[in-house]
């Protein structure tokens, strides 16, 4: 268990490191992308043009979602199912690639994610 030792950041859109185990903390840009991964919002939504960092926001909730709501069964929506393996999934293993297999897992024939630790369910 690391204890953290956070570098010195000098630009404003810069994350600290852990000099020790060279964590780099998950943060969202400021604006919109920030405001949909706080919203407390029944339905949130989040428009914006390519590259505006859509997917990394949806992928943050979702994984704040699964970890504050054990047992939950939800969807998540893309334009295609080929969109899954293409965007979400790549982006889902930029955040959390670390704990596939151990903490969730694609199951490309029932085309869901399941998380099993905390018994929670996502239709693709």
């Amino acid at each position: 268990m690391c204890t953290h030792e956070w570098e010195q950041v000098e630009s404003p859109f810069s994350r600290p490191q852990c000099k020790l185990c060279g964590l780099l903390p998950i943060a969202t840009m400021p604006g919109p992308q920030s405001q949909f991964v706080r919203s407390q919002a029944a339905y949130p939504a989040f428009f914006a043009g390519a590259g505006a960092g859509k997917t990394a926001s949806g992928v943050i909730k979702l994984l704040d979602y699964v970890h504050r709501n054990h047992g939950a069964r939800l969807a998540v929506c893309l334009p295609t199912l080929k969109d899954v393996g293409r965007i979400f999934l790549p982006t889902l293993r930029d955040f959390n690639g670390d704990g596939e297999g151990e903490d969730w897992e694609y199951r490309q024939k029932a085309e869901m994610l399941m998380f099993p630790k905390f018994k929670v369910q996502i239709d693709l």
